[in-house]
């Protein structure tokens, strides 16, 4: 398994994977357009070339810089590749002299046991809930907030 930076090519496998999360309720819908405005900040996660998985980072500030679309296609998932990922977008956040990184999540037992403590999500930036008002669950988030100071 490695992880690289996404690639134009990438893009509909990246739609694809998240499609497959977002179906689920357990990712934000993301449209391809918008993945390819984006594209610089996606990872992804291969296997003998094929994408299995992808992460994103989401910039709001020098403070603050959000994980976003962490997901492994089921039959790879507990294998590392999610550590792969956090790591990658974690390196890329320190590169870029961010200061905290957080997400919101449903599986925060994966973020604890890599260095993410729980917050309050009332503790983060409002405008973080520019994506959270598209989702259907909004405003009765059932979703954890978790944070790591780099």
């Amino acid at each position: 398994m490695k992880v690289c930076q996404a690639l134009a090519k990438d893009v509909p496998t990246i739609s694809s994977i998240i499609k497959v999360f977002s179906g689920k309720n357990s990712l934000l819908p993301k449209k391809e357009d918008d993945l390819y405005l984006r594209l610089n900040d996606f990872f992804v996660l291969k296997i003998d070339g094929k994408i299995i998985g992808c992460a994103s980072i989401y910039i709001y500030s020098q403070v603050y810089a959000e994980i976003c679309s962490l997901a492994i296609l089921s039959e790879y998932q507990n294998k590392g590749g999610g550590i792969l990922l956090l790591d990658a977008v974690l390196e890329n956040a320190k590169f870029l002299g961010i200061e905290k990184l957080f997400a919101l999540t449903y599986v925060p037992e994966f973020f604890k046991k890599n260095g993410f403590i729980e917050i309050d999500k009332d503790l983060l930036p409002h405008k973080i809930w520019k994506d959270c008002i598209k989702c259907q669950y909004f405003p009765k988030c059932n979703e954890t907030a978790v944070i790591l100071d780099i």
